[in-house]
């Protein structure tokens, strides 16, 4: 009639028994003691790296507290991942994963959120002008492939495309297909008029509806084609989104393929020339592009229920040339002018910084002079080797150290701005003195992954640097 203690919850049994013969009688006891394991309390589960562009996967590892071991894992609620360490995929939002962790006595979950890498890819458009070019030599937005002529551009770009490029839908279509370069190339730029396509699907090569001098007589055709072949060089520019502000570009620093942006730089005058108050801009270096599209534009995209990126765009131009829908000569021409602000803004492959409410432009009078000593600045000796500023680690998910000594005694302003330079922060903004080291920890709070630019400036001396911050 004994029951032993449950093995989770552990206890004390206690048995008597009773030795009898035939002449004699003993009775004995003896206490027996189960000692319940260590609950399973919690479970942690962490990426076991940060994860770099063109990563499919990342490992991430599960490490639990408490229990009684033998532990079983099961992730995302499949039985196939059932290891403490399993490789996770990357996809293009973040996404939380679940681990259950279970042992003879109990089970526990927690949780780990993959993000996608922040990278800064080029993206890569062509104008008509281009297309229309035969002499052009073309980057492709990787720095290990060799330029390519304007020919060579169109035949890889319809090569993408399956072989043939269709502009315009159902049989109202005008079609490219591999070996037609030249007839592109001799019919570009577009003329200045907009359309609809004529019935029937027509070849470039015999695409007769053409101005005196031989070029497309229908602009949205012809920026239509131009964004087909730029959609088929194979960069991210179908993903680009179109309802989020300015779209702003850099230019690449480091040639065909680099992700290192140009950082657009406002040049102000040293000293008050005009006695206005203020330093007036003089030069802004390695302007950023930046365009947005009408909102009418945007009601079209959603009106045929497509994304608001540029794919969404180039579905929308199409749908228009083929015929669907009931559009005013005026809607076409808007779509052929939004279909026009993209194939510039990314023009020879440009990087795309960010999204903005306001325009990216340096304010012509921002810089206000409120002292004899700012009316007449000099530039200062430089204070600071590039090697003596130390960012670690870069890229950082949680804390990113900055240590720097100064030359001489000088005050010190040390920012963080996005890239559109913004300031998200300000970590320093005190007098230094020369040789000592100074060590500046940055926490962020409330700011979103991506990359971000550090500018530290001693008595004028500026030193900017790319920070990637990857939660």
């Amino acid at each position: 009639g004994y029951v032993a203690p449950d093995i989770c919850e552990g206890g004390e049994v206690k048995i008597e028994f009773t030795i009898e013969d035939l002449c004699d009688t003993m009775t004995a006891s003896g206490t027996f003691k189960l000692t319940a394991p260590d609950p399973l309390t919690e479970c942690t589960a962490e990426l076991d790296a940060v994860p770099e562009c063109g990563d499919e996967t990342v490992s991430a590892t599960v490490s639990v507290s408490g229990g009684c071991g033998n532990y079983t894992y099961v992730w995302d609620d499949d039985p196939n991942l059932n290891t403490a360490t399993v490789d996770l995929p990357i996809g293009t939002e973040a996404v939380q994963h679940k681990v259950v962790v279970t042992d003879l006595c109990g089970s526990t979950t927690c949780y780990v959120m993959v993000e996608p890498p922040v990278c800064v890819v080029p993206v890569c458009t062509y104008t008509q002008g281009y297309y229309g070019n035969p002499g052009g030599l073309a980057c492709i937005g990787d720095p290990e492939s060799p330029k390519l002529t304007t020919a060579e551009l169109i035949e890889h770009s319809v090569a993408t495309w399956g072989g043939t490029l269709i502009i315009g839908k159902d049989l109202n279509v005008v079609t490219v297909a591999t070996g037609e370069a030249d007839c592109v190339i001799s019919r570009l730029p577009g003329g200045s008029g907009v359309a609809i396509l004529p019935s029937g699907p027509t070849s470039i090569c015999d695409y007769d509806l053409l101005t005196k001098q031989g070029k497309i007589d229908n602009k949205l055709l012809a920026q239509t084609l131009a964004l087909g072949l730029n959609l088929g060089i194979g960069t991210p520019l179908g993903d680009v989104q179109l309802d989020q502000g300015w779209i702003v570009t850099a230019a690449t620093d480091g040639g065909c393929g680099s992700d290192i942006p140009l950082y657009q730089d406002c040049i102000y005058e040293e000293t008050d020339v005009n006695q206005n108050g203020v330093l007036d801009l003089i030069d802004v270096v390695n302007p950023y592009w930046y365009v947005k599209i009408d909102q009418s534009v945007l009601d079209m995209i959603a009106a045929i229920t497509q994304p608001a990126t540029i794919a969404g765009l180039y579905e929308l131009a199409n749908q228009a040339l083929g015929g669907w829908g009931t559009y005013e000569k005026s809607q076409l021409t808007a779509i052929a002018g939004a279909v026009d602000k993209i194939n510039n803004v990314f023009d020879e492959c440009r990087l795309l910084i960010g999204y903005m409410e306001e325009k990216p432009e340096c304010d012509p009078y921002i810089v206000f002079v409120d002292s004899e000593e700012a009316k007449s600045a000099e530039i200062s000796t430089p204070l600071l080797n590039a090697s003596s500023l130390k960012v670690y680690p870069n890229p950082f998910s949680d804390k990113v150290m900055f240590e720097f000594v100064s030359g001489a005694d000088a005050h010190a302003v040390l920012e963080i701005n996005n890239m559109l330079g913004q300031k998200v922060a300000t970590l320093l903004d005190k007098q230094v003195s020369k040789g000592v080291m100074n060590r500046i920890e940055y926490e962020p709070k409330d700011v979103i992954s991506g990359i971000y630019l550090y500018r530290l400036t001693l008595d004028g001396n500026v030193q900017i640097g790319k920070l990637i911050y990857r939660k």
